[in-house]
């Protein structure tokens, strides 16, 4: 049975903007992407930036140091840093229940 962790209030994010939070797996970022929420890893896989200090362009995330993209939705490369391969990052189910945004840690 899944398990989820609540992690913020999803009134705190507007669509169109994204915040990070903590919790027991660590720093994650979490979007609104026109009311839909999206839930991954902070770090990004080459230079261990937060990519909550990047830019949000639709469901993707630019991390701030070398402009590597990422889809918010599974967690995948979209764009590669110039002369790096990187991983995919973690992407999260989110559950919004009652305003309180929760993401799914244990399957």
């Amino acid at each position: 049975m899944p398990k989820f962790e609540m992690i913020g209030d999803a009134g705190g994010i507007a669509p169109g903007k994204m915040k990070r939070h903590g919790c027991t797996l660590g720093d994650i970022l979490v979007a609104n992407v026109d009311g839909t929420y999206y839930a991954v890893s902070d770090v990004c896989s080459h230079a261990s930036e937060l990519l909550s200090n990047g830019m949000l362009v639709g469901n993707q995330v630019i991390c701030p140091a070398h402009y590597a993209v990422f889809d918010l939705a599974n967690g995948q490369v979209i764009r590669h840093p110039q002369g790096a391969t990187i991983d995919p990052i973690r992407a999260f189910k989110v559950k919004v229940e009652n305003g309180k945004i929760s993401i799914e840690i244990e399957e």
